[in-house]
């Protein structure tokens, strides 16, 4: 899901199912090497340059992404959410090559709501040092680019089939949380 949409509620919810698994952190793992979703991946220590390269050591980062999943048992589902992917085009063309047919759940929030959402949390971990206002009008990528969900909608469609996708809206989410469940649940395939 989008970025401060509840994505951490859904988690949380789902992780408690016994037919699912669900890493604690996200992973990151189908955009890992994407720069502009993962500055901080990549970093200079004086001499050279260290980055995340997905195809340069496939072998490695599978094995690594696969740890991410070894507490889970038999039959359950496994599952991530990484906030990042529904931004990243590189991701959704990597998940849709997967052998199997991955499920995504997109949450989605109002978008005005999620951005100042967003700005609040950059300030609370340094990252945002001006206003709501002047970060707007300066650098409005910053809290904006996650709320064009049409734009990130239509990029997922290129590569994932619409049923695959379960669309779920936190507002209506937070109004109905059961009925919203029951839709989630019956679109991965598991118990309500």
């Amino acid at each position: 899901g989008a970025m401060k949409s509840g994505t951490t509620t859904l988690h949380q919810m789902l992780s408690r199912h016994p037919q699912v698994f669900i890493p604690n952190e996200e992973v990151h793992f189908f955009d890992l090497d994407n720069l502009l979703q993962h500055p901080d991946f990549n970093w200079f220590d004086g001499t050279s340059w260290t980055r995340q390269a997905l195809e340069d050591q496939p072998d490695r980062y599978w094995d690594w992404y696969s740890s991410h999943f070894s507490a889970a048992k038999p039959g359950q589902k496994l599952g991530e959410d990484s906030t990042t992917y529904i931004a990243s085009e590189a991701a959704m063309r990597r998940i849709a090559v997967q052998p199997r047919p991955i499920r995504l759940i997109v949450m989605l929030r109002h978008p005005t709501k999620r951005a100042y959402s967003q700005y609040w949390h950059l300030v609370r971990t340094g990252r945002a040092t001006h206003t709501f206002e002047d970060t707007i009008q300066n650098t409005p990528h910053v809290v904006l680019d996650r709320s064009m969900y049409l734009q990130q909608l239509r990029g997922m469609l290129l590569h994932i089939p619409r049923e695959r996708i379960e669309v779920v809206i936190f507002e209506e989410f937070v109004s109905d949380t059961a009925g919203a469940l029951e839709r989630i649940c019956d679109h991965l395939e598991i118990d309500r």
